[in-house]
């Protein structure tokens, strides 16, 4: 067990740390995106101010996601060398679950918003192709395509949501009945006359 909170805590750091690289570099985008959108704005191009407006708003998403992401990585390692040692409670069991589900609800809204932003980026895009520049077609693919991935793992993220909760139900039902005192059993007729007096 001391090993598997080990590899546990090993892997939360570099989760920890690929998210918080993630989260840096989709600022960097989400800023420069909206020096873009302002600047195209200014100078009348309308289109391009509503694709890099798109990006922003999937970056930002992106980058609060990911900022939460490594909030929960750190709670949970602070759970784990916290009760390392110890039996892993019904208690402790529905505190895990319950952080997942943050964390699945974080992932629902990272994903969704980062779709959002892309699929305005897109329409963009075909707009600009609409008007006749070819140079956005290779744009438009790649953020439709981004687009499509991240409604994908939407989805995804509520049917995971849907199943862990179901589960937590099920635990908290459990552990509501393991609370209730257990019923004196009837093993023979003198003990059923007794109860029914």
């Amino acid at each position: 067990m001391k090993d598997y909170n080990e590899y546990r805590i090993k892997q939360l750091d570099r989760d920890s740390q690929t998210n918080k690289t993630l989260a840096t570099l989709a600022g960097a985008t989400a800023s420069l995106a909206t020096l873009v959108t302002i600047g195209s704005y200014v100078l009348g191009n309308d289109l391009i101010a509503l694709q890099n407006m798109g990006t922003t708003a999937a970056m930002i998403g992106y980058v609060v996601g990911y900022t939460r992401k490594t909030k929960f990585n750190i709670r949970e390692k602070q759970r784990i060398m916290d009760n390392q040692g110890k039996e892993n409670t019904q208690k402790e069991r529905l505190i895990e679950l319950k952080e997942k589900i943050s964390n699945i609800k974080n992932n629902i809204g990272m994903s969704a918003t980062a779709s959002l932003g892309f699929g305005l980026t897109t329409l963009a895009n075909m707009a600009m192709l609409a008007e006749g520049n070819y140079m956005a077609v290779g744009a438009m693919l790649l953020s439709g395509t981004v687009t499509a991935l991240d409604v994908l793992l939407t989805s995804k993220h509520i049917k995971d949501l849907k199943d862990n909760k179901k589960r937590l139900s099920l635990l908290e039902d459990i552990d509501e009945v393991s609370k209730q005192p257990i019923p004196e059993l009837i093993e023979s007729k003198e003990d059923e006359r007794r109860l029914l007096k």
